[in-house]
């Protein structure tokens, strides 16, 4: 995985939620499954076409999520 997408992601956990859009293979949601010190509270991962049991199937133009 891509250090500075970590980082971002790092950066990002001071609101312990996670939205990855166009996840692909789901690497970000692992990275904190893998580490739950970073106290992240979930990450929700989407994707046109879902090749894990945790990414959502959806097409992200169209998504129906809160800001």
């Amino acid at each position: 995985m891509n250090n500075s997408r970590i980082k971002i992601c790092n950066y990002l956990i001071k609101f312990r939620i996670i939205c990855d859009l166009g996840c692909g293979d789901g690497k970000i949601q692992e990275y904190f499954d893998s580490h739950p010190s970073k106290n992240v509270k979930q990450v929700f991962s989407y994707d046109l076409i879902s090749t894990k049991p945790f990414i959502i199937e959806a097409d992200i133009a169209n998504l129906n999520v809160a800001d």
